[in-house]
Order: C-alpha cells, then sequence, then structure tokens
C-alpha cells in the first residue's frame, strides 16, 4: 500500500516539476517578444537561450534566436541557429520558407533554401520509415508528408499524399501546413473525390455505429468545455442514442440524431456539418430573422419579386410558421439541432435556421403589421437573387472587409467584417495611416457581424491602440490527458498560457475607442474584446456576445459529414462577453433603419470630449 502512495506522489511530483518548467518557458518566451518589439535584441536572445537550458530539445528556443539575428540584419548567425533549429526538431516548413518576416534578410540565399530543404527531406524520410513501422498511422502521417511536398511547392506529390491520407482514414482534418497545396484549384477536387469514395453512406450497422464511436470518443477526450454542462453523463447519453442510431432509416435521419446528440453540449464551436448533398438541399427564403423585443422580427429582406409581392419588409413580425406559434415552432423543430452557447440558447440569440427547410418547398408564415394588422404569407424557401447570388445573412457578408467612414467631424467608424484573413489588419492599418491621429476625436470598432477567424487579426488592431504592453486577459485552456493519471486516479492537468500584447512599431491612437458588439459577435472576436475591456482601453456598446471560441479537431464521419470537437476554452465560453453598457435595437428601428447602439457610441465619444 505503501509503495502505491510513493508511487502516486512521486507521479505528482514529476507532473508539478514539469508545469512548472513549461510555464517558465512559455514566461521566458513571452518576454522574449516583448524585447524584440522593443529592438532589444540581445535581451531577447538572453531570454531565449534560457528557454533553451531549461529545455535543451525545444526547437522554437533554437528558431526565435534565429528569428532575433533576422531581425538585426545577422545573416550567418541567423543561418546557423536556424539550422539548430531544423535539427532540434522544427516542423514549420513552410513558415520559415515563405511567411516569417523575420527571415526575409536570408529568404532569397541558397544557404537558406537548402537548410530547409534538407531539413525537410530528413523528416519526409523519418516519417515514411513510421508509415512502414505503424500501419494504424499511416493516415496522420501521410497528411504530415503531404506538409512536407507543400513547402517545397511539389504540389503533384503533395495532391497524391493527400489522397492517400483521406483513403487509409484520415483522423484530424486541419488544413494547417498546406497553404501552397491550396492555393492549386486541383486540391478540393481531390479532397472531395477522396472523401465520397472512402465515407460513401451505405447505411449498414457497422457504419452507424463507426459514425457514433468516432463522435463518442472525440468528445469524451478532446472537448474542453464539460464543465459549462454540468449535471451532463456523456457516456450515458451516447449509450442512450446506440438504438435511435441503429435505427436510423437513412443519412438524413442518421445525422439529424447526431446533431442533436452534438447539440447536448451547448457549445457553438463543437458542431456536426452535413455531408454537401444534404446541405444543398436545404434553403431559406431571402429573409433575415431575429428576436427582438422577445419578437421574432424581419431585419433583412432580399430584392426579389415574391418579397415585393408579400409586402415583407424590415420591422415585420412573424408570429406563426406552418400554423405552429413561432417560438413553439422553432425551439420544438430547430432548437434540438442547434449547436449554440448556452447564452445563445436562453436568448434565443441565433435563429438563423428557423425558416431554413427543404430547397424550393412552400412556408407559411402568419405576420403582424406595424398597424396590429395580421395576415398570411406563403413564401418559398430559396435565397436566390438572380445573376447566381444568394441572400447573405449578416454574419456572411465580408466585402468591404473594412468600410470607413467619417461620423462626426474628425470621428471614425470602422466596421470589422472578419478576422478571417490578416487583410482585415492590413486594411486597417492602411486606413489608419491616412488619418491625422492627433486630430481624431474618437474611433468606433464596429464588431456587432465578425464571428471571429484568428485572434492574431484582432490583437494586431489593438496594438495601434496602446502605448505600453498590456495583458490580453485571455487564458488559452485545453486538456491534456493522460492514462496513467486514469490509472493512478490523479486528476488529468490542464495546459493553460496568457498572453500578452506589445504596441505597434507606427504611430498609435490613444484617444476615445468604443466598440459594438452584439449577439453574433464571435470566437476570434470576443478574444478582441478581452483586451480592450479589461485594461479599460475602449468602451463596449450593445449586447452581450455569443460565447464560444475555440480551435477545432476535425474528424470525417460516414456519409461525408464532419464532426468538429472545440478542444480549448477561455472564461468567456458559455456566457459571452457583456457590454460595459447595454444598448437594443427596437422594432421600430428596425423598420425605420435607425441604428440606435451607432448613436450611442457617437453620444459616448462626444462626451469624453467634455
Amino acid at each position: 500500500m505503501l509503495k502505491g502512495l510513493e508511487y502516486i506522489l512521486i507521479v505528482l511530483l514529476m507532473a508539478s516539476f514539469i508545469f512548472a518548467q513549461s510555464s517558465e518557458i512559455e514566461k521566458l518566451e513571452e518576454q522574449g517578444y516583448t524585447r524584440l518589439d522593443e529592438k532589444d535584441y540581445e535581451g531577447a536572445r538572453e531570454l531565449f537561450k534560457k528557454m533553451i537550458e531549461i529545455a535543451p530539445d525545444n526547437s522554437w528556443g533554437y528558431y526565435n534566436v534565429a528569428c532575433s539575428y533576422g531581425r538585426e540584419g545577422n545573416p550567418e548567425s541567423t543561418l546557423i541557429w536556424l539550422e539548430d533549429a531544423f535539427k532540434h526538431g522544427f516542423k514549420q516548413f513552410s513558415h520559415a520558407l515563405y511567411y516569417d518576416p523575420d527571415l526575409e534578410s536570408i529568404r532569397n540565399s541558397s544557404e537558406f533554401k537548402k537548410i530547409v530543404f534538407d531539413a525537410t527531406e530528413r523528416h519526409r524520410g523519418s516519417l515514411l520509415e513510421c508509415a512502414e513501422r505503424y500501419p494504424q498511422r499511416r493516415a496522420d502521417i501521410y497528411w504530415e508528408i503531404a506538409k512536407t511536398y507543400s513547402a517545397q511547392k511539389e504540389i503533384d506529390k503533395g495532391l497524391e499524399y493527400v489522397d492517400e491520407a483521406i483513403r487509409n482514414g484520415l483522423s484530424n482534418f486541419s488544413w494547417r501546413g498546406l497553404v501552397e497545396l491550396r492555393k492549386d484549384e486541383r486540391f478540393y477536387e481531390v479532397v472531395s473525390a477522396a472523401i465520397k469514395e472512402t465515407y460513401e453512406w451505405k447505411g449498414t450497422p457497422q457504419e452507424k455505429i463507426w459514425g457514433l464511436m468516432q463522435v463518442y470518443t472525440e468528445v469524451k477526450y478532446n472537448f474542453a468545455n464539460f464543465e459549462n454542462v454540468q449535471g451532463l453523463d456523456w457516456d450515458n447519453l451516447v449509450r442512450e442514442y446506440i438504438p435511435k442510431i441503429m435505427k436510423a432509416k437513412d443519412r438524413q435521419e442518421y445525422y439529424n440524431l447526431l446533431q442533436e446528440l452534438i447539440a447536448n453540449l451547448k457549445d457553438n464551436h463543437t458542431r456536426i456539418t452535413l455531408p454537401d448533398e444534404l446541405r444543398d438541399g436545404l434553403d431559406m427564403p431571402p429573409i433575415e430573422v431575429e428576436v427582438i423585443e422577445n419578437k421574432f422580427i424581419v431585419m433583412r429582406v432580399g430584392d426579389t419579386e415574391e418579397m415585393k409581392r408579400n409586402n415583407i419588409y424590415p420591422g415585420l413580425e412573424i408570429k406563426e410558421v406552418d400554423s405552429v406559434p413561432v417560438k413553439e415552432y422553432f425551439e420544438e423543430k430547430k432548437l434540438p439541432y442547434l449547436a449554440l452557447s448556452q447564452t445563445q440558447r436562453e436568448r434565443l440569440a441565433n435563429v438563423s435556421s428557423l425558416l431554413k427547410g427543404k430547397k424550393n418547398s412552400p412556408v407559411k408564415l402568419t405576420v403582424f403589421d406595424l398597424d396590429g394588422s395580421e395576415r398570411e404569407a406563403t413564401l418559398t424557401r430559396n435565397s436566390a437573387l438572380g445573376k447566381g447570388n444568394k441572400f447573405p445573412w449578416s454574419t456572411g457578408i465580408d466585402s468591404p472587409l473594412v468600410e470607413v467612414k467619417e461620423m462626426d467631424k474628425e470621428i471614425f467608424y470602422f466596421n470589422l467584417r472578419s478576422f478571417a484573413s490578416d487583410k482585415t489588419a492590413i486594411l486597417f492599418e492602411e486606413e489608419v495611416a491616412k488619418l491625422d491621429l492627433k486630430e481624431v476625436k474618437g474611433i468606433i470598432l464596429d464588431v456587432r457581424y465578425n464571428t471571429g477567424g484568428n485572434s492574431s487579426v484582432g490583437d494586431r488592431i489593438t496594438s495601434h491602440l496602446i502605448e505600453k504592453p498590456i495583458k490580453t486577459s485571455r487564458i488559452f485552456k485545453a486538456r491534456e490527458y493522460r492514462p496513467l493519471y486514469r490509472l493512478r486516479g490523479i486528476e488529468q492537468d490542464w495546459y493553460e498560457a496568457e498572453s500578452s500584447l506589445t504596441p505597434s512599431v507606427d504611430e498609435h491612437y490613444l484617444g476615445p475607442v468604443v466598440v459594438l458588439i452584439s449577439r453574433y459577435t464571435g470566437s476570434a472576436a470576443e478574444d478582441f474584446l478581452l483586451p480592450l475591456k479589461y485594461n479599460k482601453r475602449a468602451v463596449l456598446l450593445g449586447e452581450t456576445t455569443s460565447g464560444g471560441t475555440g480551435n477545432g479537431l476535425n474528424t470525417i464521419l460516414p456519409g461525408e459529414g464532419m464532426l468538429r470537437v472545440c478542444i480549448n476554452t477561455d472564461e468567456y465560453v458559455g456566457c459571452g462577453v457583456s457590454p460595459d453598457t447595454e444598448v437594443y435595437q427596437t422594432r421600430d428601428d428596425i423598420y425605420r433603419g435607425y441604428d440606435r447602439v451607432l448613436t450611442k457610441a457617437l453620444e459616448v465619444i462626444k462626451e469624453s470630449e467634455n
């Protein structure tokens, strides 16, 4: 018995030591990046070398030293440390070859290309050996090999391994590292064909159970937000779904059940994506609906003859759908299958699927006009607007990526529609560069329909609004599953990392900033809000946000659908980021086209001048 206790204590001490060591490395790396941004290259190198002292095989330590020399303009030392990075396992070949600005000074040298290409070849050779030795890992290994060919721009060979990876049962469908391959128009053709042939729906019992097993295990060991669904017994719930899954009469019913199962997690970053064939068979009339003042209100309308004929307009209230009270219809027929956060469910904050159904089928609405009169309108579930265009939901409008207006004298409005691309930050910087920042009285940033993308895009924008380093107030948390801990009854660990932001080297705007937020503001756009809110750098106006963020593990399922499981979390997941001042649109606002939130933002900035 004593030996068992001693063993557990040793394991716990080892885990504590490893965790402390990891935390120290992260702290050193963060401090080193800050020194780099301050152009203290020698100071940065000292910190990165301390990372190597703690963990001699930490390839990022070597790579960061190389980058410090690259920024400083010392190509010889850059090449020496870069080669050491690859020797110690650095594998970000594409990043080094094409994208890292710190290596720009050596990018065209033959020595640089030889170092990277030789490292790529060595890595590929070891991967091929592993594929022979471990056939159960072959799919993931082939995917990694495809990345090496992508880095070297050997497109044909890369596509060959993409195809092989999918046909061998790829477990994590991630695009990272495939930038060059994805530029080739054949990439998606290869992916689509391989998925279709490998995962074609047959409807066999084995296929149904295998898909459910995939969902069960990926969620059980990777899902980050079980704490937000306390009381949920995932094992028991999946067990209850086995007979339902076995009775599914076709692919549609099978995927409906999987969506219903996943909806129990109440997480808007963990979802089942329908196969293309099923998804393409669904559509809705060209109208956008939101719950405003506890009523289902039409927000936007497509310019079609049917909409004009039925007098469908912004501000119109929907009372019934197919003779069922609209709230009852949504909660019974739609909500059970939707991947929404707890706050979205409680507020009915996303009703975009309300009128979705079989394409070109009719849907009967009972509506109330502004004068209180009731009437019926039968619409067609077809969002086509003509000339190949479809009616977009507001969250899907990404052109222009950055919209700029001068709202009042020296008060500027920026609509940041998406953080999916660095282009948003670049366009923001270009527009800011046109301004005389000393004369600007206020900046309004609108992320009400920004559903996220990459947090680094928002951070880059924020770097122009601060004058000293700040904490992001974000804590990246992901599960670290260790079978040994489970065996010994030890609680599993979490990987946690905090981050900070440093000011841009360009001129900064330090005046009043107001950010407009809504129920649709999500993911990386919510990440964008935290450093602004908690460092009191901006005033947030509008509604509580969607309450969801995280990276996803993607798994292809039988019948060509996909499971996405969120593997990391943050403090606002499930509850959203709350505004400093709540401001809600009214039904009358929608009808008149009046933006109450933007008007309030202008008032806040003008008040700050006094």
